[in-house]
């Protein structure tokens, strides 16, 4: 078993110089790409904001969407009525009270350990909560992007991804799903029972953690497992406290219905999102049945890679960003705003591919947030292909040493 093979995402700072002299850099034609793709998505997530009139967009909701919700549950919590946001029709109600009584319909979809996130927007206007969400979700990413990734270019990178413009535009919880994620990854092999504890607190948002037991099986991180399982249960316990159990039985009863409804019969710009093989099902024509039977080969692919990849040895940043693609490969239930970790794959792959078609794979990649929306949109639903492909290059490189811009394989364990 590697010992060191994550050294160079300590805490300590490692220099460009030093990241340019031990391993092959990105093209620059391909950074050059990779920046013009993020400059549109910026400029687009510009004129979003520009849209509309006053709190509202062009389509009618709040601006930063789906921030709505988390402020609208964070007052209610305050107000004593947190069994109340698991019903969607309260729910309702209590957002557009407190907004705009023409607000388009949300519902609140994640467990009652998703409060904790949602409490201290209860102490805010919407303005102000949606700059204070925004801010401190950056910098849970760009902790997580300080260890993850030894390099400047690629930590700055990914804070200005276009997954980065998506999930702002959306006001979701990306970036701290993401930060859960990259930490996680990043501190596993020297702080094992740290980054267990950062995947257990992932289960608030339970569909992004599907891979996240095969990854750590596979590569008998045992220390991690228990600190997971101790992360979310004490999670979990914690939200009975806080929240009374009748906040969990709400959940069962009334927004996991909803969710898997929305799943099976929302149409339009839901499912532009969501870039899952059972969403490309849905939008062809697909029951819910068949297009779950759609999505059973893609997860069975995804747990197999993973779980290949991470039996034997190999550079663990390529394992960590085959986790990422893989879930969306795996998983039916995501979003564009969830896959900040993928634009880090993207650039792991930009770093460690060879030749043209790696560039446009991690271009692809890169791209996949916004694409998706405009796939779906058109009813031609190409992103579960290019994740699957994703997937599928990445383990191709999990087992081959990183190289020397020399020419010299470079090693994986820091030493």
């Amino acid at each position: 078993m590697l010992r060191d093979d994550f050294a160079p995402m300590s805490a300590a700072p490692v220099s460009d110089s030093a990241v340019g002299a031990g391993r092959a850099a990105p093209h620059p034609h391909l950074i050059f790409a990779l920046g013009v793709i993020a400059a549109v998505a910026w400029g687009l997530t510009l004129l979003y904001f520009a849209s509309g009139h006053g709190r509202s967009d062009f389509l009618g909701y709040s601006k930063g969407q789906d921030f709505i919700n988390v402020w609208t549950a964070g007052h209610m919590v305050l107000e004593g009525r947190a069994e109340q946001v698991f019903d969607p029709k309260s729910f309702l109600a209590a957002m557009r009270a407190l907004l705009d009584p023409s607000l388009p319909p949300h519902f609140w979809s994640y467990p009652p350990t998703a409060l904790f996130t949602a409490v201290p927007l209860g102490l805010t206007s919407y303005g102000a909560g949606f700059v204070l969400w925004s801010a401190a979700g950056v910098l849970a990413l760009a902790w997580a992007a300080w260890r993850l990734f030894p390099g400047r270019l690629e930590r700055w990178m990914l804070l200005a991804s276009p997954a980065m413009a998506i999930n702002l535009v959306m006001g979701q919880n990306g970036c701290l799903t993401a930060a859960l994620w990259l930490g996680g990854a990043a501190l596993l092999q020297r702080r094992p029972a740290t980054a267990g504890a950062l995947f257990g607190l992932l289960t608030f948002k339970p569909q992004l953690g599907v891979l996240i037991p095969v990854f750590l099986l596979a590569g008998r991180r045992y220390r991690a497992i228990l600190a997971a399982c101790l992360s979310a249960a004490v999670l979990a316990a914690a939200s009975v406290a806080a929240f009374g159990p009748g906040s969990w039985r709400a959940f069962v009863d009334l927004t996991l219905p909803t969710q898997f409804s929305s799943m099976a019969a929302w149409q339009g710009l839901y499912q532009w999102f969501v870039p899952s093989t059972f969403m490309a099902a849905r939008l062809l024509g697909a029951s819910s049945p068949l297009a779950f039977a759609a999505q059973a080969p893609f997860a069975v692919l995804g747990v197999v890679l993973v779980w290949r990849a991470c039996r034997g040895e190999g550079d663990p940043l390529t394992r960590a960003a085959l986790l990422f693609v893989a879930t969306f490969v795996a998983t039916p239930q995501s979003s564009a705003y969830d896959m900040i970790p993928v634009a880090a794959a993207a650039l792991v792959l930009a770093r460690r591919g060879r030749g043209l078609g790696d560039g446009i794979l991690a271009a692809l990649l890169w791209a996949a947030p916004w694409a998706v929306l405009a796939f779906n949109a058109l009813h031609t639903p190409l992103i579960p292909l290019v994740t699957a492909w994703g997937a599928i290059r990445l383990a191709m490189l999990c087992g081959r040493p990183e190289v020397h811009q020399d020419g010299a394989p470079s090693p994986v364990n820091g030493t």
